[in-house]
């Protein structure tokens, strides 16, 4: 009597509890997690979901910044350079060439005339070219060119430097006063075409005063 007047109590409790009461009641004899429950771990669920996206989030920010910066050091630029040297005879000479104008020479290897030119690319070429003009009176004005020992590279490596002497001259026109000496280092890959190449093709350039009476 005393056992099933404590059920009827308890089921006549139950039946006059709020209906959250019953539910947790049943969770617990079934041995089921109550809704306070389910919620703490939904919450904590939810908060470690978000961390998880967080930090792939950050790997992948870290990682894009990563291999997108290039930390090897920097190779640093070197400029293409062109240097006149050693000139022979020495200026102040005077010296005739071989032959009437516009077909009077310096033979190449004669050693009448000899300019020893070095040449740096700062970058890869795929033509390059030494023309040395004998000046007379400005940059643009000359009367003779190593047209006969112009001395051509196909490619040019970058980074190469090359030292040449030039030894062969055709003179146009007699007498002609020498006031300095040309070097250009120059892209124009066109032997039919004279004169200076233009300033787009010029790689590197440079003069250096000497005297020279030819006669």
């Amino acid at each position: 009597m005393a056992i099933t007047y404590d059920c009827r109590r308890r089921h006549v409790h139950l039946a006059d509890s709020e209906p959250e009461e019953r539910q947790e009641y049943r969770d617990r004899q079934l041995n089921r997690p109550s809704r306070a429950e389910l919620g703490k771990t939904a919450s904590r669920s939810y908060a470690g979901h978000m961390i998880a996206r967080v930090v792939v989030a950050l790997c992948v920010s870290a990682c894009a910044i990563g291999c997108g910066r290039d930390d090897s050091p920097m190779r640093p630029s070197r400029p293409s350079t062109v240097a006149i040297g050693a000139v022979a005879p020495p200026s102040g000479s005077t010296l005739a060439p071989v032959g009437t104008p516009p077909g009077a020479f310096f033979p190449r290897l004669s050693g009448m005339f000899g300019v020893t030119i070095s040449v740096t690319a700062g970058e890869k070429l795929s033509f390059a070219q030494l023309n040395v003009y004998l000046l007379t009176t400005d940059s643009s004005n000359y009367c003779g060119q190593n047209l006969p020992d112009s001395p051509t590279w196909r490619p040019f490596q970058e980074g190469d430097t090359v030292t040449y002497t030039v030894t062969g001259f055709q003179v146009y026109r007699l007498p002609c006063e020498v006031t300095a000496i040309r070097a250009i280092f120059h892209t124009r890959d066109d032997s039919h075409v004279g004169g200076i190449p233009p300033s787009s093709q010029i790689v590197a350039d440079t003069t250096l005063p000497a005297v020279f009476h030819f006669r």
